[in-house]
């Protein structure tokens, strides 16, 4: 039951995304729609790559005992998917107008409903990272048996969702929504992390550095976002000496790993 529960409260954001945009005038749910067509295919075969592949494995390899393996893949797999994600979500937020002209001009959206696309393409691409790691946190968490607490976490996606699109729709209009609902993904997916390092199965050390990364990332998009050269500068040095880190301490990690297993 919380499981279907969860299901529920998580199928219906759309829709009531949708609902609200249909209060805007002047085409706002058609803008909606269209900006997050891309966003949906992408987060579509995430998902469904996710789940097909991840969640038996889960459950398999916790089936046989091996906790402490299924807690260093999680781990991997958080980081390897913001990796991943990352750059693929930069990339078409700094080309969502090129792509949008792409593919609509001279059909059924132009002028100045174009740049309305634009920026509904722009902030439903926040969340792509988020939605990855979500997805696969919340495997883990059908895995480990976790469901009240995937119950919780559609409960308050949700609820924010709502909140935060009634807050930017009255500023921002129907690009408020496509915010609102980023913002409500990446509140979920703190909290599932937060969750998660509770019951111990992410470590201090590797929350740390998923949450870096993922303030690196948002912080990267606003000095694109403001146009500040220094901010993006600075934020891509930053998140090279983050994954340089890292790694060595990864490498050192595995290192000494084979020196008391020898």
């Amino acid at each position: 039951m919380p499981l279907a529960a969860s299901a529920f409260f998580v199928s219906i954001a759309l829709l009531v995304n949708t609902l609200l945009a249909m209060s805007i005038p002047d085409g706002g749910v058609s803008a909606y729609n269209l900006g997050n067509k891309i966003v949906l295919l992408i987060t579509g075969l995430v998902g469904a790559g996710v789940s097909t592949v991840m969640l038996p494995y889960f459950s398999t390899t916790i089936a046989k005992n091996n906790i402490n393996t299924t807690r260093k893949e999680l781990s991997i797999f958080l980081l390897f998917l913001t990796f991943i994600s990352t750059p693929i979500s930069i990339g078409l937020f700094i080309w969502a107008e090129p792509i949008v002209n792409m593919i609509f001009e001279g059909g059924e959206v132009k002028g100045s409903d174009l740049g309305m696309v634009v920026r509904v393409m722009q902030y439903a691409v926040v969340q792509i990272p988020f939605f990855a790691c979500n997805i696969l946190l919340l495997k883990y968490a059908t895995a480990t048996k976790h469901v009240l607490a995937i119950l919780v976490v559609a409960i308050l996606e949700l609820s924010i969702n709502v909140l935060a699109i009634l807050f930017f729709m009255g500023h921002m209009g129907v690009a408020g929504i496509a915010l609102g609902a980023s913002i409500a993904m990446v509140l979920a997916t703190i909290f599932l992390v937060l969750l998660l390092m509770r019951y111990r199965y992410i470590s201090l050390t590797d929350g740390t550095v998923l949450f870096l990364n993922w303030l690196l990332f948002i912080t990267f998009l606003m000095s694109i976002h403001f146009k500040n050269e220094s901010g993006t500068v600075v934020t891509i040095a930053t998140y090279f000496i983050l994954l340089t880190g890292y790694s060595w301490v990864r490498y050192k990690d595995k290192i000494t790993s084979k020196q008391v297993y020898s």
